[in-house]
């Protein structure tokens, strides 16, 4: 029997790619754990965007991911980061 991958699966890891995507634009660190999982997604390491020095901080991340249309751009515009959408 071929194994196979389902559409949440691919959902989950478009999740972890917007994830990413947020945390490079922050200027810290993201770490995944990779391939899919049902526990800890990926770590954050957390840097000084001035002096360019990581913090030895750590957060752990779970990603929850959705087919919602335009949930990214909702859940960014109501947050108060300064990631910008592009889409």
């Amino acid at each position: 029997m071929p194994k196979k991958i389902g559409k949440r699966d691919i959902t989950g890891q478009k999740g972890i790619n917007v994830i990413e995507e947020i945390v490079l634009e922050m200027g810290f660190l993201w770490y995944p754990t990779g391939g899919v999982e049902a526990g800890i997604d990926g770590f954050i390491e957390i840097r000084d965007d001035v002096t360019e020095e990581v913090t030895n901080s750590i957060i752990q991340v779970q990603g929850k991911a959705t087919e919602q249309k335009n949930f990214y751009q909702k859940t960014i515009l109501n947050s108060n980061t300064n990631v910008d959408n592009e889409t």
